[in-house]
């Protein structure tokens, strides 16, 4: 073997993703062996093949997730024209577990089983049409309603009604008080309650529900009727509407909820979820409100249409399924829980103590637990069907009349802490229906409709997983299939996989689908694998790198197949992540003379370092990496296969070359229980023979074989001869091995030990560098492990004179971080011989750790703006800075001023390293430092840094002055800001605030300029100056935005109210300013360009905009005519100053404006009056309200007007008045006039037939008043 081996790079086919380059060279004494096949082994495990990928996302559409079969024999009967002659034409429908039954336009109701063969026939005498049907729960008994309001009870083991329970009139119902349905009113819903086969709920077309209760008295039945829900006793159809009601069915698991009678019902607004049934005796009722909604927003705006499903309170495997309410208004669904685990678990025997058993009844805890809403806004669900527990059914009509069924998976569980519903399936109805949910039923998971059109029958069924992969089968379609197998196998979408018949729990659902892709895999192989092999290849083995089973047997069968080079080009990314680790003995063999052949050595080692490979054959293998220089994968199969590891290392010793790490590597893997070149652990029964192997060679004192010694210990010292760094780092590593602490032959000071003796019995054989990295070997582990090591003062007097001489920056680091090692452990003779060998050898963390212990933060802060000065390190400056002067806070008298004159001297480097860090500390430290920032002549610096102390409010004069002449000279946008907010503090120094005008009027900041003239109150000056600056502009390149920003100052000096009561002459300065404003303005605007006149022709209409608004009131209203008056004044006498276009538009406003104001004024003052007129209108009206009446007794005849007396009359009455309205009849005041009250202001009160006896038309006793 050569001393250098060339592995071959990893081409890129052979990953597939690059990876970064890779040297095994170490750059640190710390740092940890690694390969270039362990790092690329990691990079794998964090890739995922696209294959996969894509795969996974490859869901199969379905056509139809229903299934759909005509009952053919009852639809044949019932199209029969003899059927419909005597029977009538079919209108509704309803099954049950027994029986499906037929109602027709002839009052038939027709009993069909599930063999299509006819049970009965009911007859309605009648021959109204059918208009409800209800079975009870054990289908023993049959409820019909009809459209003339008539409920017939059907004993199914009698071909006669039991029970006829008959409409009444509206005259029963309003005089008589008689509870029932009304005649004419279609019956549009019934249900029985429970299991109970004589109560009944009921509900028409008016809105009414009502409740029978049926019982037996004199060997005769009986029923009673009463009203629970509704208020539409007129009945007017058009009003009031009930879409669906229905009582909750009996389930496995028996709650209070199955004995109470429980029912919900919904409107075009409200669900109202009640009970019925008193606990104390069944035949009574107790009525209770349990939930109430209103209909929500979401909702569409369309005519509502409501319906609604229970799902009852069922014992599942995994606990109590509660009882469920699915309803909707529309467009939009919501599903209520009753929350059983709410209520005690011995609920029913406590309420079985009771002796009022109805009080231990309150309102049941009804939660809502989800909301779905229609793919579209148009549609409407027209009916809701619960298939199971967690799989709802929704027939939908989108605004096309198009009918859709919608499958739903509702996944909840008892904390309802992650609820979720989410549409499945959408399929179109293969046949036309009517919209009326009676024509469309479901029983267990089946759905039954009635085909109105042509009078067929349906039974639909969800296809199940099952059903869909022998459809495809049985038609050939083995790529479907499999892609559906795989796909039921992968899939993470919960609803679609459970409504298909698959569990919810990943784990069962893989095992059940496992057997059938195995098997739909095996049997399509021969077909997929004729065309398009690469797109098959990659499916079938991305589907084996996830089946947790061996299939090498599929695997051959796949390779046989097709092109051996295109077989491992798509295996190859599923080894490599470890979706793959076994091969057939023929594949794996082809595999290995392949890569070898094709320069592909490091792929292979990384395959066959994943690849269990009991099936390898090793003597191939062995000479293939031998021949093509493979020695990574050459030394895997010695150790892991073989268990040998003496060979590799005396292989390598043999080769060995000072460019060549690898043997180095193997020696730190090995030691450290490492399998070579990946970083899994060697096994534990191995790795004491492993570690031993090496160490017998490594630390033999005598050669293996017998050749010429060169030194004691001569495969260590041939190592350390060739590189050094690299084979004390690898027995560094070997150092943390807690085999050492054991191991009485060899232990860490046998091992420095024989260092010791191998570089002083051949130190002219090591040079300067080598002796350094056996300081740094021996610093860095005595302090770590000192109570397994000995070393005397001479030796680590030594290490401290080679760490401090080194010259080679590339070590500087290690020899630093060993010194700081060491020192704790060191007590040398003269510290401060010892300081001055550290900073000689420039280790200032090392100095910086030493002055920190003494508490001279001075000298660290010296060590450390050396250190920088040097421009070692990132950002360690930053940390460091930090801890210094926080370290520093408590420090006293002479040692703090030493610090605080370091911080002097050297403020601008600090600067310089860290400008907001630097003086963020000073802030914290001493605010007195700040001051030291206006010795510094960097601007710049002085700038940012006055920017940072100026974040917060500050009082110091001398900076508050500085950095407004900056900000001055750097035209920057916060510059009025801060002086408007420190004016006050510059106006009390007077040298200060000159320095600050002078800078001001310097850099033309004349807003800031004015605000200093307007504090000291120099009002006319600040005018001056701003007049001054928009002259200057429209002598330069006219630019609109500056000359506007002045003009609005000057606008806002003018308006200032100190101006009103100083005077000038014989007008105020005020006047005087705007007098002044508007005729410059006038001057500036003559002989400009058209542009600039026109601009400032408005400028000056502002002007006087901003004077009428000032002025034009009742105190100001004179100054604003002596501005004006004295304008045209000075205009007249000199044509200079105005023309008639500057004030045209202004002359034209002032003129309107005055001409107006009266006619405003009239207009304003009417508006006012007739608000007054109506207020006291309301008030006289209120006085009325509200009088108190001093006696009971009528005035006149002292009998009783109202009060515990018999009142009969008053009564019938007002029962009269209230028939007559509910009737809309008009109501006859002249019946019952006798009995009207009249009562007057004074307080007294009279019957009105007593008052008109007297003739009179005011009160007998307060006539005088």
């Amino acid at each position: 073997m050569t001393d250098t081996l060339d592995t071959p790079s990893i081409s890129i086919e052979s990953s597939p993703t690059p990876s970064p380059a890779f040297s095994p060279r170490k750059l640190r004494f710390d740092d940890r062996s690694q390969t270039k096949i362990s790092r690329s082994l990691k990079n794998h495990a964090h890739t995922s093949s696209n294959s996969s990928l894509s795969l996974n996302n490859n869901n199969v559409s379905e056509s139809s997730f229903l299934n759909w079969n005509e009952l053919t024999k009852i639809s044949n009967h019932i199209k029969l024209p003899q059927f419909v002659s005597k029977y009538g034409s079919p209108l509704i429908i309803e099954c049950s577990a027994v029986y499906i039954c037929i109602g027709t336009s002839k009052g038939w109701i027709i009993g069909f089983n599930y063999r299509q063969e006819i049970e009965f026939y009911l007859n309605n005498e009648d021959q109204n049409d059918v208009s409800a049907i209800s079975f009870s729960s054990d289908s023993a008994y049959l409820a019909s309603g009809f459209n003339d309001g008539k409920i017939l009870l059907w004993d199914l083991s009698d071909d006669k009604p039991f029970y006829t329970i008959y409409p009444i009139t509206l005259d029963n119902r309003l005089v008589n008080q008689a509870q029932g349905h009304l005649i004419n009113v279609p019956i549009t819903k019934l249900n029985f309650i429970g299991d109970l086969h004589n109560k009944l709920i009921t509900c028409d077309k008016s809105g009414l529900v009502f409740y029978h209760n049926g019982f037996r008295k004199f060997m005769k039945n009986y029923f009673s009727s009463e009203k629970v829900l509704g208020k539409n006793d007129k009945n007017d159809m058009k009003n009031y509407m009930v879409h669906d009601c229905q009582t909750l069915p009996l389930g496995t698991s028996h709650q209070l909820s199955d004995h109470i009678g429980l029912m919900a019902v919904i409107t075009n607004n409200i669900l109202v979820i009640v009970s019925v049934l008193s606990l104390n005796n069944p035949d009574n009722n107790n009525l209770l409100t349990h939930f109430k909604i209103a209909k929500s927003k979401n909702v569409n705006s369309n005519t509502p249409i409501g319906c609604l499903s229970w799902y009852p309170c069922m014992n599942k495997k995994n606990g109590l399924e509660n009882a469920k309410l699915a309803y909707s208004w529309n467009n939009v669904l919501t599903v209520l829980e009753i929350e059983n685990n709410k209520l005690p678990s011995n609920l029913m025997e406590i309420i079985e103590n009771m002796k009022d058993k109805d009080r231990g009844v309150s309102q049941l805890p009804i939660t809502k637990t989800c909301r779905w809403s229609c793919p579209s806004k148009f549609d409407t669900i027209i009916s809701i069907k619960w298939l199971s527990f967690d799989k709802i059914l929704l027939v939908v009509k989108n605004n096309q009349n198009q009918i859709n069924f919608i499958s739903l998976y509702y996944c909840s569980n008892n904390n309802h802490n992650n609820v979720s519903i989410s549409s499945v399936h959408i399929d179109e109805s293969p046949f036309h229906f009517t919209n009326s949910p009676n024509s469309i039923k479901s029983f267990k998971d089946r759905l039954i409709v009635m085909n109105n059109v042509d009078n067929k029958i349906h039974i639909g069924r969800c296809f199940t997983w099952a059903d869909r992969l022998l459809r495809y089968l049985s038609k050939g379609d083995y790529s479907t299939a499999l892609m559906a197998a795989n796909d039921y196998y992968n899939s993470t979408d919960t609803g679609r996989l459970v409504v298909d018949g698959l569990p919810d729990n990943q784990e069962e659902r893989c095992t059940v689908v496992k057997p059938y892709l195995l098997k739909i895999m095996n049997e399509s192989i021969n077909y997929l694998f004729e065309e398009n092999q690469d797109y098959y290849l990659d499916v079938y083995i991305n589907i084996i790198s996830y089946l947790d089973e061996d299939l090498s047997e599929l695997l051959e069968l796949i390779f046989e197949r097709v092109d051996a080079k295109l077989f491992f080009e798509i295996l190859e990314p599923y080894i490599l992540t470890n979706g793959i680790t076994y091969l057939p003995p023929i594949v794996l063999k082809k595999l290995v003379e392949l890569y070898t052949e094709n320069n592909k050595g490091e792929t292979l080692t990384e395959i066959i370092c994943i690849l269990d490979t009991k099936t390898l054959d090793i003597d191939l293998t062995l000479n293939l990496c031998e021949q093509y220089h493979l020695i990574d994968c050459w030394i895997y199969i010695w150790n892991y296969l073989l268990k040998d590891y003496k060979t590799p290392l005396i292989k390598l010793l043999d080769g060995l070359g000072h460019d060549d790490l690898t043997i180095y590597s193997y020696i730190s893997y090995i030691l450290t229980g490492r399998q070579y070149p990946i970083d899994r652990f060697i096994q534990a029964e191995e790795e004491e023979l492993a570690r031993k192997s090496i160490c017998e060679i490594l630390f033999n004192i005598n050669p293996i074989e017998n050749k010429e010694i060169e030194s004691i210990f001569p495969y260590l010292y041939k190592l350390l001869r060739t590189n050094s760094f690299e084979t004390l780092s690898a027995i560094n590593e070997f150092f943390e091995n807690p085999c050492l602490n054991d191991d009485k032959l060899i232990n860490r000071q046998y091992i420095i030990d024989a260092l010791i003796d191998i570089y002083d019995s051949n130190n002219d054989f090591f040079n300067e560098a080598d002796n350094i990295q056996l300081s740094i070997f021996l610093a860095r582990n005595y302090p770590k492990y000192q109570q397994f090591i000995r070393l005397s003062e001479s030796i680590l007097d030594k290490i401290i004179d080679d760490l401090c001489s080194n010259s080679l920056t590339e070590i500087q680091y290690d020899c630093e971080l060993a010194l700081q090692s060491l020192l704790p452990l060191y007590e040398p003779v003269d510290d401060t011989l010892l300081l001055e060998k550290l900073k000689g050898a420039n280790f200032y963390d090392v100095l910086i750790n030493i002055y920190k212990n003494e508490n001279k933060y001075d000298l660290v802060l010296k060590m450390w703006l050396q250190r920088q000065n040097q421009q070692l390190g990132d950002n360690y400056h930053i940390d460091t800075m930090n801890d210094i002067f926080e370290n520093a806070f408590n420090l006293k008298d002479v040692n703090r001023m030493n610090f605080v004159n370091v911080i002097k001297e050297n403020f601008k480097n600090f600067l310089d390293i860290d400008l907001r860090n630097f003086e963020s500390n000073i802030d914290k430290f001493d605010q007195n430092l700040h001051k030291e920032i206006l010795n510094i002549d960097n601007e710049q610096y002085v700038l940012q840094y006055l920017a940072l102390y100026f974040t917060h409010p500050q009082s110091d004069i001398d900076m508050i002055s500085r950095y407004i002449e900056l900000l001055s000279s750097t035209n920057s946008q916060n510059l009025f800001q801060v002086v408007d907010l420190y004016v006050s503090k510059l106006a009390s120094d007077e040298t200060k605030f000159n320095s600050v005008k002078e800078a001001l009027q310097k850099n033309q900041q004349i807003d800031s300029l004015t605000r200093l003239y307007v504090h000291q109150n120099q009002f006319h000056e600040a005018l001056d100056e701003s007049i001054r600056m928009m002259g200057n502009y429209l002598q330069q390149e006219f630019k609109f935005e500056k000359f506007d920003k002045i003009f609005q100052s000057a606008l806002e000096i003018c308006e200032n109210p100190k101006t009103y009561h100083e005077k000038v002459g014989e007008i105020s300065l005020n006047e005087q300013m705007w007098l002044e404003l508007i005729e410059n303005l006038v001057l500036m605007a003559n002989d400009k360009p058209k542009h600039i006149s026109d601009y400032i022709n408005q400028c000056i209409h502002d002007t006087f905009r901003r004077v009428i608004d000032t002025k034009l009131d009742s105190g100001k209203e004179h100054s604003f005519l002596v501005i004006f008056n004295r304008f045209l004044e000075h205009s007249s006498s000199n044509t200079k100053v105005a023309t008639l276009s500057n004030v045209r538009s202004i002359l034209n406003e002032v003129f309107v404006s005055y001409s107006y104001e009266s006619e405003i004024l009239s207009i304003s003052l009417s508006m006012l009056n007739q608000g007054i007129y109506e207020s006291m209108k309301e008030i006289k009206l209120d006085k009325l309200k509200g009088w108190d009446i001093k006696n009971k007794n009528c005035t006149s005849c002292g009998k009783e007007m109202w009060g515990s007396k018999d009142l009969s009359l008053n009564l019938k009455a007002w029962e009269s008045s209230q028939h007559l309205m509910i009737a809309k009849k008009k109501l006859d005041d002249s019946k019952f006039c006798h009995h009207q009250l009249i009562f007057f202001k004074c307080f007294h009160g009279y019957h009105y037939q007593c008052l008109r006896n007297l003739g009179l038309n005011h009160c007998v006793i307060c006539i005088q008043n």
